[in-house]
């Protein structure tokens, strides 16, 4: 299904729910967790300069984080160049059900879709 997948997040209880989610359709996936966005995007710049195969297929960006949010992370994701975002996919998966932030996340290109946490197994399916 998916080779690389980024859960970025910084509850801990959140990243291990998502990560048990995916372990179970996805068990040979590497599976990096970031717990700031901004080391998840520390570790992007660097698979763009020397790894790019290794590029995530799928991200789990959550919206509220400290130092950078998700929507600052998507700025900054913008930078990169059509391949490397091609074939990855990024999922906006949040406890924010504010009407702001749903309409922002649905409104950038870089996002696929907007899911209210948990992740569940029922939803990963549809993936």
């Amino acid at each position: 299904m998916f080779t690389s997948i980024y859960i970025i997040d910084d509850d801990p209880i959140d990243r291990f729910i998502t990560k048990t989610v995916i372990r179970s359709f996805c068990l040979d996936s590497e599976i990096e967790e970031f717990s700031e966005a901004s080391t998840a995007m520390t570790a992007l710049r660097l698979l763009a300069e020397n790894d790019a195969y290794r590029w995530p297929e799928l991200i789990l960006l959550d919206i509220n984080m400290p130092v950078m949010n998700g929507f600052a992370f998507l700025d900054q994701l913008k930078e990169f160049s059509f391949p490397f975002l091609e074939n990855c996919s990024i999922f906006m998966l949040t406890s924010s059900s504010n009407a702001k932030d749903v309409e922002q996340a649905i409104n950038t290109t870089l996002v696929k879709t907007y899911i209210i946490k948990p992740l569940t197994h029922s939803l990963f399916q549809t993936f």
